[in-house]
């Protein structure tokens, strides 16, 4: 009897054992996203992809943004051993929010929380190339172009450049593509102004700014 005892302590403490071992762990697919966003959009929405790698259930305590511009929050709480799950997140865009950190707090014992990052990109409505144009004092003041591959539905309908130091003249080679050529009055001395580029995407306006100097 005793020794049945015995053996029977040994199961049980063999049974502790093994699920003083097990563990539960979120793999996360990215920890950090990044977003391209238009010109005037109000709402950047990314989804954060993990899946239990460990072998017991995990539960998502809690999940918190450094920004009260950004929203996350899983469907549910606990995620079973080999379940995958979502965490969407989506950041209210303004003049200041342009990358947050969120906080994934668990019920884990190897790790207490996961650290993810959502950034945005504005993608403008044209590649301009170059973005800044210049000339040396005493250089020929010869025309110099800034070309413009524009993204699909948009159009640029204007170049200006205030100050009077440079004149521009927008022309249009395909329909994809707007050249500005960009010549300045004088180069006998510095000078630096901004090229103001105007047009529509759509139903909305857009705009580009490129750079001018004499060094």
């Amino acid at each position: 009897m005793k020794s049945n005892l015995f053996r029977c302590g040994l199961a049980v403490a063999g049974v502790l054992c093994a699920q003083g071992t097990a563990f539960a762990e979120l793999a996360w697919e990215k920890t950090a996203l990044m977003v391209e966003v238009e010109p005037g959009q109000k709402k950047a929405v990314a989804t954060f992809r993990f899946t239990n790698r460990g072998a017991v259930p995990v539960r998502i305590l809690d999940v918190h943004a450094n920004c009260g511009c950004t929203a996350a929050k899983p469907a549910k709480a606990v995620y079973a051993p080999g379940e995958s799950g979502e965490l969407p997140a989506s950041m209210t865009l303004n003049d200041s929010s342009r990358s947050v950190s969120i906080q994934v707090k668990t019920d884990e014992s190897s790790k207490s929380d996961y650290a993810l990052s959502l950034s945005v990109s504005l993608l403008e409505p044209a590649l301009m190339n170059p973005r800044l144009l210049f000339w040396k004092v005493g250089e020929a003041p010869t025309a110099k172009r800034v070309t413009l591959k524009l993204r699909p539905n948009v159009s640029i309908v204007d170049a200006t450049i205030p100050g009077g130091a440079f004149t521009a003249k927008l022309e249009r080679i395909e329909t994809d593509q707007v050249v500005v050529w960009v010549t300045p009055k004088t180069t006998s001395e510095k000078a630096q102004a901004t090229l103001q580029l105007s047009g529509r995407k759509a139903d909305r306006p857009v705009e580009l700014k490129g750079f001018l100097r004499v060094l």
